[in-house]
């Protein structure tokens, strides 16, 4: 009788060691296929090693004022012998009341702190109505369309950096002056912005 007990025990051990091994083996099995899943993307890896992102405030003809939100900005910068070079793409979007959108492309050098670049921006701001309808100050302001370019030299020091440069517009379409005088001082536009590095690279 006994010696019936001790195999049934060893045979319950034996199953229960096996559920657990086969449980164990399911289990491992299921963590590397998530593993795998969560892996990021080879774009997703160089744009991590390549592109710098900045967030920044800006006013002028290339961007209008961009603040709420700021100014977003993307970077790829390459060594060179001597100075670094970088180009990018840069977007606007005013979500406060009243609402425009930007958009431009840059190329520059870097030397030390300083910088040159040189960009082409679109700078959009839709139809849009102030006021009431009855009451004084009701106007229809837009669309406003223009195209200018945008040479600006700059100070990057760490996670900062200050941008200022002359606007030329290209192309403009208007109906509103206040709209087409940003950025003007005197008989000529300008460009400010400060942008600030996201990340640590």
């Amino acid at each position: 009788m006994k010696k019936y007990i001790l195999t049934f025990l060893i045979s319950v051990l034996a199953i229960n060691l096996n559920c657990q091994a086969q449980t164990n083996f399911l289990r491992n099995n299921q963590n590397s296929e998530r593993l795998q899943n969560e892996q990021p993307s080879a774009f997703s890896i160089w744009f991590d090693k390549h592109i710098q992102r900045y967030v920044g405030f800006g006013f002028g003809p290339e961007t209008g004022i961009a603040l709420f939100l700021p100014k977003f900005s993307f970077y790829n910068f390459q060594n060179r012998r001597f100075f670094e070079t970088y180009f990018g793409i840069e977007g606007t979007m005013g979500m406060i009341y009243p609402v425009w959108f930007s958009l431009n492309g840059l190329y520059g050098v870097k030397k030390n702190i300083f910088t040159f670049d040189t960009s082409l921006g679109a700078w959009y701001f839709p139809r849009q109505t102030f006021g009431s309808e009855t009451g004084a100050f009701h106007s229809v302001v837009g669309p406003y369309f223009q195209i200018t370019l945008n040479p600006k030299i700059g100070i990057k020091l760490g996670y900062f950096w200050l941008k200022a440069g002359p606007s030329f517009h290209l192309y403009r379409n208007y109906n509103h002056q206040t709209l087409g005088s940003i950025g003007r001082i005197g008989n000529m536009y300008f460009n400010f912005e400060l942008l600030i590095k996201l990340g640590s690279r």
